[in-house]
């Protein structure tokens, strides 16, 4: 894989999604524009599915998007 001399990194303007789909809370807050402390409110209402392990979280951004979709207003 090449480098390139971008000013702006990937992970600066959206974060790659892993192969199998996880994105961890900072990777979430990046591509949604959030702050973590949103995600973490999210959470807790229920607004957004995750996965916890321990003290690791992850989120799916298939399953992320599903959610969001359900607080669209036409």
């Amino acid at each position: 894989m090449t480098k390139t001399n971008s000013p702006i990194s990937p992970t600066a303007a959206q974060p790659p999604v892993t192969e199998d789909g996880f994105l961890t809370k900072r990777e979430l807050s990046l591509r949604l524009k959030k702050t973590p402390r949103c995600i973490e409110t999210w959470m807790k209402r229920r607004y957004l599915p995750y996965i916890k392990i321990g003290h690791s979280v992850f989120f799916r951004w298939a399953d992320v998007l599903a959610a969001l979709k359900r607080y669209q207003v036409n």
